[in-house]
């Protein structure tokens, strides 16, 4: 990780690590993605420099106010989706709540693609984040 902040710095891309906390701080990341279950922004918070990211996903309602604070909301899954099997998407509807009641911007997750990203955009999301979009 230590080796990937220095080549996206030029780029003008920032990084952001998965889940770990101390893995993002000690390389010197722009932020972290925690997991609907993970630790509280809050605390996260408390111990990161100014300016560092913090991303929070979400599944329910209960989730989503527990994200309050961080910077993005990454809420879904919204379509069914091969990276999640078994798991229902909640739709489109469900997004479009979880953009009213999140003070931020909320990315999509799940199932999202390029036939139904104009459906999702419309629901006031500032984006998508996948897994099958942008596996090789």
């Amino acid at each position: 990780m230590t080796a990937v902040v220095p080549l996206a710095r030029p780029a003008g891309l920032r990084v952001v690590v998965n889940d770990r906390v101390d893995v993002a701080l000690i390389a010197g990341a722009d932020g972290v993605h925690l997991p609907a279950r993970g630790l509280p922004v809050a605390e996260v918070r408390a111990i990161a420099p100014p300016g560092f990211l913090i991303g929070k996903s979400a599944h329910t309602d209960e989730e989503i106010d527990r994200a309050a604070g961080a910077d993005y909301l990454i809420f879904g899954t919204i379509f069914a989706t091969a990276s999640k099997p078994g798991v229902q998407g909640q739709g489109l509807e469900a997004l479009r709540r979880a953009v009213k009641r999140f003070q931020g911007p909320v990315l999509a997750i799940g199932g999202v693609s390029a036939a139904n990203l104009p459906e999702v955009m419309s629901t006031g999301a500032a984006g998508y984040a996948g897994i099958s979009s942008f596996a090789l």
